[in-house]
């Protein structure tokens, strides 16, 4: 009789992500067990860029929680940036993407009316941070990836330097199409507390004089 060894330790496969991005949204949340974490909408660049038609980069908005202090303190001291009328820009790396789990809401128009929506998101952990910029300003720089989970290889060492021209030719930080502007809940639904911190993981905050969920401003 043969048997065969089976390798029965926990491994782990790595996907991380980096590059230019707007910096929106950033708020701080309070989990289960009563510690605080912040989180923040990120932007990301892509796509082609200028030639002959002038083609502007594509947007991408995920939602990012950060546990690394040194960049929810750094991130924390431009909030007023972030949140205001400032044109916020980074080089952030991110890992563990995933698209959040997508549930029906009920979303009121400007108009008033009321229609059905499946609202949903992309996720991520943000794990690193090697540039911020405030209106073109450099307020942030690192010049290694310390803040990273491991150790960076010789290609990623390469990283992208925010251009002005490509930031400023992307289309305005807009929210990402997903999240409406206000929420409305069934409070008599079986899962009720879940989609109500999911609501608050992507910035919601509950309004009592609407009686609705209202997504925090971006930048």
């Amino acid at each position: 009789m043969t048997t065969t060894n089976q390798n029965t330790e926990v491994q782990y496969i790595n996907f991380h992500a980096e590059g230019i991005c707007y910096v929106n949204r950033f708020r701080t949340n309070e989990a289960q067990n009563g510690d605080t974490y912040c989180s923040v909408t990120l932007g990301f660049l892509h796509g082609a860029v200028g030639g002959p038609k002038q083609k502007k980069p594509r947007v991408t908005y995920i939602d990012c929680n950060v546990r690394n202090d040194e960049i929810c303190d750094i991130l924390q001291q431009h909030e007023a940036a972030i949140l205001g009328d400032s044109k916020v820009t980074a080089v952030m790396r991110i890992s563990d993407i995933f698209e959040g789990e997508p549930f029906e809401a009920t979303i009121k128009n400007k108009d008033g009316s009321t229609k059905k929506k499946m609202v949903s998101s992309i996720k991520a952990r943000l794990i690193g941070m090697k540039q911020l910029k405030v209106n073109g300003e450099v307020v942030y720089s690192k010049s290694d990836d310390s803040d990273s989970e491991e150790q960076p290889t010789e290609e990623q060492n390469d990283a992208p330097v925010i251009q002005d021209e490509v930031a400023e030719s992307a289309e305005a930080p807009v929210e990402h199409e997903a999240l409406a502007p206000e929420v409305q809940l069934d409070p008599k639904a079986p899962d009720f507390a879940a989609q109500r911190d999911h609501l608050k993981e992507l910035g919601y905050v509950w309004d009592r004089d609407l009686k609705l969920w209202v997504l925090r401003q971006a930048a």
